[in-house]
C-alpha cells in the first residue's frame, strides 16, 4: 500500500522533506569503492519519494533508477527531474525489476520501515554483485533552534505525545529507535553485521511555516487527518505554532523567525558476500 495517495500529499512531500546530506553520500561512495577501482554502472533508490533521495547519485554512476510504490511520488520526481541518465518507475520494493547481480548500490531513505523485509531482502541480494552495497539510511526526530533556544521538545511533544498514537509502528523505527531494532542487524546476501555511522549536525535553515509543513507530511499528522478530520487537524497545527509563539514570547512576528532544524541522521551500510 502507497503511504502517499494524493497528488496534494506528494507535493507537500517534494516541498518540506530533507535531502540527505553530502557527507552522507560521501560515506555511502567510499564504502562502495573500498578495496576497488571498478567503474559504477548502476545504482537503484527504492522508495525514492519524490528524488530527493535520488538526484545526489546521478554524478557517480551511468544510470541512477528511483522506485516508489506511489504514483503520485514519481509523477512529483519526474516534474523536478534534472539529470539525463535518472529514471523513475512506479514499482515496488519486493519485485526490484533488475536483473541478477545487475546493480552496484541499493539505496533506501527513511523507507525501509515500509517494506516486506524478509522479500526486500532477498530482492536486493538478487540484484546486488557481488561486493555490491545496501545502504539504508534515515533520521531522527528533527530538532529545531533559533540561536541558543532549542524547540526539540515541542516537535518532540507533538509527535510522541499529541500523534503518537496515530504514528505507524513502522515510523517509529526510524523516528524513535533509529533502525537499531533486531530487524535491521543482519541481512541474509552479508556475513558482516551492517556498519552504522551517525551524522548529528546535518542543519537545514527554514521558517516556522515550513516546519509545520514538514509536520503536515508525517504519516502520524496524515492518519490523524484521516481519523479525525482536516479541521481538526489544523487545529492542532494552529496549537503546535501557538506553542512556539509563547516559547519565543508573543511579540515575536513569526513570520520573520528563521529557525536552524538538525535532522540527526544516521546510516547503515552492508556489503554483499563476494
Amino acid at each position: 500500500m502507497a503511504y502517499i495517495k494524493s497528488i496534494e500529499q506528494a507535493e507537500l512531500y517534494s516541498k518540506f522533506r530533507p535531502k540527505p546530506p553530502e557527507e552522507l553520500i560521501e560515506q555511502i561512495l567510499l564504502f562502495l569503492k573500498e578495496g576497488e577501482e571498478c567503474p559504477l554502472h548502476q545504482a537503484l533508490d527504492v522508495g525514492c519519494g519524490s528524488g530527493q533521495s535520488t538526484e545526489v547519485l546521478s554524478s557517480y554512476f551511468t544510470k541512477v533508477i528511483g522506485i516508489d510504490n506511489s504514483r503520485e511520488q514519481i509523477e512529483q520526481a519526474q516534474l523536478k527531474k534534472k539529470s539525463e541518465n535518472v529514471i523513475y518507475r512506479v514499482g515496488s520494493a519486493e519485485q526490484l525489476g533488475e536483473g541478477d547481480g545487475s546493480v552496484d548500490l541499493v539505496t533506501v531513505g527513511m523507507a525501509v520501515h515500509w517494506f516486506q523485509l524478509d522479500e526486500f531482502w532477498a530482492e536486493v541480494g538478487r540484484v546486488l554483485r557481488p561486493g555490491g552495497v545496501l545502504a539504508i539510511y534515515g533520521y531522527n526526530l528533527p530538532r529545531p533552534s533559533v540561536g541558543e533556544m532549542s524547540l526539540a521538545d515541542i516537535v518532540q511533544d507533538m509527535i510522541q505525545d499529541t500523534l503518537g498514537k496515530y504514528v505507524p509502528e513502522g515510523s517509529k523505527l526510524a523516528y524513535f529507535e533509529g533502525y537499531r531494532g533486531f530487524q535491521f542487524s543482519k541481512v541474509p546476501f552479508s556475513s558482516q553485521p551492517p556498519l552504522r555511522l551517525e551524522f548529528p549536525s546535518t542543519i537545514r535553515n527554514a521558517s516556522v511555516e515550513e516546519l509545520i509543513g514538514y509536520i503536515s507530511t508525517m504519516s502520524g499528522y496524515q492518519n490523524y487527518v484521516m481519523e479525525n478530520g482536516k479541521e481538526k487537524a489544523l487545529v492542532l497545527l494552529s496549537d503546535f505554532k501557538h506553542r512556539i509563539a509563547e516559547r519565543l514570547g508573543k511579540q515575536t512576528d513569526l513570520d520573520k523567525v528563521d529557525l536552524s532544524i538538525t535532522f540527526p541522521y544516521f546510516l547503515l551500510l552492508n556489503r554483499k558476500d563476494i
